[in-house]
């Protein structure tokens, strides 16, 4: 039984590392606009397979967490939510073209940036390994800056529009 699993999860990590290659252009593209730090100009939208082929691989990092004793399937059913609205967002329909300033962004221009920041602060605090330890300062590193970048980008196309956005709406509280 245990060596079927093995098997299973090899054909399912060989299956995974076959994906960018099917879309390579868009993989290559996005992948530098990560190390580079920049903001892909325009909007992305419409892109449904990306969807898709998102919400799969990200769902199949659950699938590890479900081998444990005793499986907490709300806890997975919320986080495979916020994977399906994240990944709807940010290429099927995006919901801030504009500046928005009712709901949750009129307390933050960031609020993906924030609910990462504090998910982020939370895997620190309530599971302290040596990887949280490390990489918890570097992903709240890259995601504010990420932020900087994207403002520095929305002054340039903006303006003085932006700039009274700004200060109207914190940057992350």
């Amino acid at each position: 039984m245990k060596t079927r699993i093995i098997k299973a999860n090899r054909v399912l990590l060989a299956a995974l590392a076959v994906v960018p290659f099917l879309f390579l252009q868009p993989f290559s593209h996005h992948f530098h606009v990560y190390l580079t730090g920049s903001v892909i100009n325009g909007i992305v939208k419409d892109k449904w397979h990306l969807v898709l082929i998102s919400i799969v691989v990200f769902g199949l990092f659950l699938i590890p967490l479900t081998y444990r004793k005793r499986a907490k399937w709300v806890a997975y059913g919320l986080v495979g939510a916020f994977f399906v609205s994240l990944f709807i967002e940010m290429f099927g329909i995006p919901l801030t073209i504009l500046f928005a300033s009712k709901g949750i962004y009129q307390y933050s221009r960031h609020p993906q940036y924030l609910g990462f920041v504090l998910l982020v602060a939370g895997w620190f605090f309530g599971w302290p390994t040596i990887l949280t330890v490390v990489f918890s300062p570097i992903l709240v590193y890259k995601y504010i800056s990420a932020a900087r970048s994207e403002e520095a980008d929305m002054i340039r196309l903006f303006g003085d529009d932006y700039a009274v956005y700004r200060q109207s709406t914190p940057f992350l509280v």
